[in-house]
């Protein structure tokens, strides 16, 4: 029952209380009076009114009865009473003027299916249920999670629901996980601006675990200040068999016309059974493959790593999708991957010993060794007192061989290059000073170089130790024959202070084969870019006849490109996340944007595109200066954290909410569908008001007869 006209309930009662005594005390003022008067035929007359008392009596309360029954229908007339079926749909319109945020999560894991119906369909249903019993005066404000800025409509007085139901219905999950501190945010802007003082909060979603956090105590402890009212109407199934495809990256940083690209690819079981005799489909430009995928026991991950080759340069598009048909949540299978395939990789030499003659140079062998490969490194030199060697310019790989100085503007410039993804290796050689590279460069740990220099150590060493590591750059020249490493030796060497414990972004790649086993190679990770330091000579300097032996262009050639600048990261993007484009060399002029599954064209001057909720390929097109149209491709992926379904417990809700008490609502069909005035009955008592007051004065002149 619902009260239209908004009078206080304890009023209401006490006015009743008070209403309906009025008949009470006129009764008892105005009953009649006698006086006692003695004489002979009093015996007579009492008879006679002993006869009649219970008659009177009888009467006199039937009427007692019809004025209380006046007072009350007149009370509850003018409050204007209305039934509603529902208590659910009764507690969203009982008051007259309401404003209502809705919010329709629209997650991953909304889509996670249960009796071949998603909890979207059900959350869908849910919310058509209730825009359809929405009160006309209410003011309604609707959202999704993903993009929770966005709304469907705010602040609208739905006369007729009809047109934000179709929207409604038009919706689809997206690939985005959800961010609750987010969404938060926008219904607390939506609740500042809102029409009506009394205002409402109803979220429709599978209550997951993930994307919650405490920062959403704040704003909800604000809103309880507020008397904001609250409820979360609960869809989901709370299942958690799942099967993700958690990530499709490459594995080695560079991509090569010709030569195998390693990729890598992570699946996670999260059923009560194994995954055995499953495939998956790599497809790469439109060819399609198969890929059998391991065993995976329950709660377990594996990984997949196919190799593929790509015969020209340019933007490659790589699709991997598993084959699960009977997964309850089917958008976590697929991935994209958006693979730049250069022509040649840039190296700068920086070359601290520049002879006149062939092979006087620190840098001959190592330059020879780059440029003998295929395909080969586009290698420029320098030497260290060059004007360019004291302004770095940005290139795949820096190397620094046998470089005496550099100056405190350059080492700058050559850390902010390294952060940004620009491998930098450094040779070792007679004009190497300990000092200066321990002052600028080492910095106590917090510069480029992976470790202190202690001294110069004077040989020979013969042969090689590579450690076994994972991800090592020294990986393939750990796989030569013992033969063929004791063939790499240095005559003097840099001995490295080691003594204390190296910090976590340092490695000892490979050490030399003495009694200390001093290190020969370290690497440092430097931002997104590595250090790799050669405790001895490019050349045959110090590294004796070791540059002139093919083990050596191998170990060139490998480190080189495992340190080299990575592939952009910006063209593989997760669902949810601002796209932002870089804007190169040359202006991009009329900018537009193709998305997934709309061929129409969008314009984005700003070059950037906060709308990148489904996953699937992008397409960038753009004029250059001289007119000509340029396209870019750009993959976006499903946010893995999506795929945790672990429930969250009304405990751990209330816990978030702080002090907001938000009450939790399993949501059933039809639960909303009287939802709304429900049907109202003041004109069914105001006519019962009006035949009771007819009866009541009858009934009066027929007690107030003679008697």
């Amino acid at each position: 029952m619902q009260l239209l006209t908004p009078i206080p309930l304890a009023g209401l009662i006490t006015g009743g209380i008070l209403v309906s005594c009025i008949p009470v005390l006129i009764h008892l003022l105005n009953r009649r009076r006698f006086i006692v008067v003695d004489w002979a035929p009093m015996k007579y007359l009492k008879l006679t009114i002993r006869t009649n008392r219970r008659r009177m009596q009888l009467e006199q309360l039937i009427l007692l009865i019809l004025r209380t029954l006046l007072m009350i229908l007149l009370v509850l007339t003018v409050a204007r009473i209305a039934l509603s079926k529902s208590s659910l749909g009764g507690w969203l319109s009982r008051r007259a003027r309401v404003s209502r945020v809705i919010v329709l999560d629209d997650s991953l894991s909304m889509g996670y299916k249960t009796d071949g119906k998603t909890a979207f369909d059900r959350a869908k249903q849910a919310a058509t249920e209730m825009l359809r019993g929405s009160g006309g005066k209410d003011a309604i404000t609707f959202l999704t999670t993903t993009p929770a800025s966005v709304p469907l409509v705010k602040e609208a007085s739905l006369d007729d629901p009809t047109k934000l139901v179709s929207q409604v219905e038009l919706l689809q999950t997206t690939d985005a996980a959800a961010n609750w501190t987010g969404t938060f945010k926008t219904i607390d802007d939506c609740l500042n601006s809102a029409t009506f003082p009394q205002k409402q909060v109803v979220i429709i979603t599978d209550l997951r675990r993930s994307g919650w956090s405490k920062d959403v105590t704040e704003i909800t402890n604000r809103w309880a200040a507020k008397g904001v009212e609250a409820r979360v109407v609960d869809i989901g199934s709370h299942g958690t068999e799942n099967v993700a495809l958690l990530n499709f990256s490459q594995e080695d940083r560079v991509a090569l016309p010709g030569k195998p690209l390693n990729l890598t690819a992570s699946i996670r079981n999260d059923t009560s059974s194994p995954i055995s005799g499953s495939q998956a489909t790599l497809m790469v430009d439109g060819q399609t493959r198969t890929l059998t995928l391991p065993e995976i026991a329950p709660g377990a991950t594996a990984q997949i790593k196919p190799t593929v080759s790509f015969a020209a340069a340019g933007q490659h598009v790589l699709v991997l999708r598993l084959s699960l048909p009977n997964d309850p949540l089917t958008a976590d299978n697929v991935r994209y991957l958006t693979v730049n395939v250069r022509e040649k990789l840039d190296a700068i030499l920086v070359d601290g010993r520049r002879g006149a003659g062939a092979y006087e140079s620190a840098s001959d062998y190592l330059h020879n060794a780059l440029i003998s490969v295929s395909p080969p490194w586009n290698v420029r030199v320098i030497g260290d007192t060059d004007p360019q060697a004291n302004h770095p310019a940005p290139a795949d790989l820096t190397c620094l061989v046998d470089v005496s100085n550099l100056t405190p503007s350059a080492v700058a410039q050559y850390e902010r290059l390294v952060s940004e993804g620009m491998g930098l290796v450094i040779f070792a050689g007679e004009e190497t000073d300990p000092t200066f590279y321990n002052d600028r460069l080492y910095k106590n740990g917090k510069g480029l170089l992976p470790a202190r220099i202690s001294r110069i150590v004077d040989g020979p060493v013969k042969g090689l130790n590579v450690e076994k590591l994972n991800d090592s750059p020294l990986d393939l020249v750990g796989k030569l024959a013992p033969a063929a490493l004791s063939r790499i030796t240095a005559r003097r060497f840099l001995e490295l202070d080691t003594s204390g414990k190296l910090g976590n972004d340092v490695q000892v790649l490979a050490r030399w084969n003495d009694l200390e086993s001093h290190p020969a190679v370290i690497q440092k990770q430097f931002g997104r870019g590595r250090v790799m330091l050669w405790t001895t000579s490019a050349d045959k300097e110090w590294a004796e006849e070791w540059p002139k032996d093919a083990t050596y262009v191998l170990a060139m050639d490998s480190t080189s490109r495992a340190l080299a600048r990575p592939d952009t990261a910006d063209d593989n993007l997760i669902a949810g996340h601002e796209m932002i484009i870089p804007p190169g060399e040359e202006p991009k002029l009329n900018p537009r944007l193709t998305i997934p599954n709309d061929p129409s064209p969008i314009p984005i001057p700003t070059l950037r595109y906060p709308h990148t909720e489904h996953a699937g390929m992008y397409t960038l097109t753009w004029n250059d200066p001289a007119g000509k149209e340029q396209h870019h491709q750009l993959t976006v992926s499903c946010d893995r954290i999506g795929s945790e379904l672990e429930p969250l417990s009304e405990d751990q809700l209330a816990n978030l909410l702080g002090n907001l008490k938000a009450e939790v609502v399993a949501y059933h069909p039809g639960d909303l569908a009287t939802a709304g005035p429900g049907h109202e009955i003041w004109r069914t008592l105001a006519g019962t008001l009006l035949a009771l007051m007819v009866v009541e004065t009858l009934f009066a002149f027929y007690v107030g007869r003679e008697k």
